[in-house]
Order: C-alpha cells, then sequence, then structure tokens
C-alpha cells in the first residue's frame, strides 16, 4: 500500500485521535516549564535536559510515520510519563524526596518497551496471526526491555566516568562481603553491622557517613530487577490476552499501520510465484511441441 505524505498522515492523526494531539502538547508545555524553572535557578545543566526532552514531542508523530505504526493513547501516556518523569526527578527532586518514584519509573519501562518490541518485530515477521509468531514477537519483547535496560545502565556509567555526572545513586548499607580483604578467592570477609564510616579525602577534608556508602551497584542490579519484572508482566499480560481477551494487547502495543506482507514473506512468495510462472511456461513449451508433433505427423 503507498503511504501518503507525511502533512497528510499528520493532519489524520491528529484528527482520529485527538486525545493522544492533547497528551504531547501537555508533555510539551511541562517540559517548557520545567526548563524555565531550571534556567531561572541558573540551573544550566537541568535545564538543557528538559530541552532533550522537549524535543521527544515533535519526534512522535515522525517515528509513527517512519516505522509505519501507531502508537495506541495508553501507550503513549506511559511512554511520555516515563520521559516526564526524568525530568521530575532531576529538575524537580522527585527522587530524593519519593524514593519509590525511581522504581515506578523503572517498572513501568519495563512494560512500555517490552509493548514497543512485540510490535517493531513484526515489521520483520508480519503480524502474529499463528502462535508460533505470536510467542515469537513475544519474546522478542521481552529480550527487547531486557536489552534497552543494560544499554540504559550503560549509559549511566558512561556519564559517570566520562563527565562526573552522579546518575548512578549512591546507597548507604550496613554491611558487605569481599574476597579483596581475604586476600583470596577461597575464603571471604564478611563485615556487619557498620555504624559510621569516615573518608578523608583532599587537604585534610573528610566525610562521616553513618553506614557504608554503595556507589550505584545496588542501584543498578535494582533497576534492571524492576525492568525484568515489568517485562515479566507484560509476558503473563500478553499471554493472557491472546488466549482469553485480545483486545488487550490492542490496547497496549503500538499497532502497525499501511501494512504489507513482512520482508520475508514477500521473498518467499516472489520466489514461489516464479517457480509456478517457470512451471507454468514449461508446460505450455511441453504443449506446443507436442501439437507441432501431431501436425508433422499428420
Amino acid at each position: 500500500m503507498k503511504r501518503e505524505p507525511f502533512l497528510n498522515h499528520l493532519k489524520t492523526r491528529i484528527k482520529t485521535d485527538i486525545f493522544s494531539f492533547v497528551v504531547i502538547l501537555l508533555y510539551a508545555a511541562l517540559c517548557v516549564f520545567s526548563m524555565i524553572y531550571s534556567f531561572s535557578f541558573v540551573k544550566i545543566r537541568n535545564g538543557l535536559l528538559c530541552l532533550l526532552f522537549l524535543s521527544f514531542a515533535f519526534l512522535i508523530y515522525p517515528v509513527e510515520y517512519w516505522l509505519k505504526i501507531k502508537i495506541v493513547p495508553i501507550c503513549l501516556v506511559s511512554i511520555l510519563f516515563i520521559a516526564y518523569g526524568s525530568v521530575l526527578g532531576t529538575c524537580h527532586e522527585f527522587y530524593s524526596r519519593f524514593p519509590v518514584f525511581d522504581l515506578i519509573l523503572h517498572a513501568l519501562s519495563g512494560l512500555v518497551f517490552a509493548c514497543c518490541g512485540f510490535t517493531l518485530i513484526q515489521l520483520l515477521i508480519g503480524k502474529p496471526t499463528t502462535t508460533k509468531k505470536f510467542f515469537a514477537c513475544m519474546l522478542f519483547g521481552f529480550m527487547f526491555t531486557l536489552a534497552i535496560a543494560v544499554v540504559w545502565e550503560l549509559f549511566e556509567f558512561s556519564i559517570y566516568t566520562i563527565m562526573g555526572f552522579d546518575m548512578m545513586e549512591d546507597s548507604v548499607i550496613d554491611g558487605f562481603a569481599s574476597y579483596l580483604l581475604a586476600g583470596n578467592h577461597n575464603e571471604i570477609v564478611k563485615v556487619d553491622g557498620i555504624t559510621q564510616t569516615i573518608i578523608y579525602y583532599g587537604n585534610q577534608q573528610s566525610i562521616t557517613i553513618n553506614g557504608y556508602l554503595d556507589i550505584g551497584l545496588l542501584d543498578t542490579i535494582t533497576d534492571m530487577f524492576i525492568c525484568f519484572a515489568g517485562s515479566v508482566v507484560f509476558v503473563i499480560v500478553s499471554t493472557i490476552s491472546y488466549f482469553k481477551c485480545k483486545k488487550i494487547n490492542d490496547l497496549l502495543c503500538p499497532q502497525l499501520i499501511y501494512y504489507s506482507e513482512s520482508p520475508l514473506v514477500k521473498t518467499k512468495q516472489t520466489t514461489q510465484n516464479k517457480l509456478n510462472n517457470n512451471l507454468d511456461k514449461t508446460k505450455t513449451d511441453v504443449s506446443k511441441e507436442k501439437r507441432n508433433e501431431q501436425n508433422s505427423s499428420n
């Protein structure tokens, strides 16, 4: 099916789903508000972060058009909530005020990215019209979420290493176990009940911590585990949707538009058509030869 021009697609998309358009406008307005707020307090890094997330609002419809998909309202709201949640956490101190807020974002992202992966693989293998295809799409969505989680944590570590920004949240713990203190990997030293740590640094400066500082390991593993839990929820919901109520997946996952057969299916069909044409041509040639032989004998 021939693709319509982008502007026509945009007009049709807005007319047929005004709710999503309003949500995008609201998201953009909130990003602008947070950007002005950050710049007014001379928080340049936070202001630039808001500007980056603001650009997402202008990419949604072009990405839909390019990938030939439609992001359904529930999925769109979830994606924009995750995006603006990062702004709330960084610029408005939600991560510090509500420690559970970061976990909510990671759990929701696990579910949302699995839904997106479920749709993206259909661009290659086609719609899940059989049970085998459905579970292939579901497995890809599950693995897609885990891949995104790993890439994000690598991104956080890279930013921390290169630019010095503490994107990996530190934690205060009261114990640890170490092979290093034992001096070998056959024994382990366990230190429990830590009540205070004094860190000396710089020019006779010191910091006292009521416990022991973990520099991001617990945060990284916890985030990945929560994202994994979100993807497991997707697997459960998708399975229920497939066998009991197929509309659930349609409400959660982006949908294909301008749908045509996948490249793999097209290749198979083209090959089969060529074989059929060659077979018909061979049959025709054989028939002509037989007629010519009959005419010659007569």
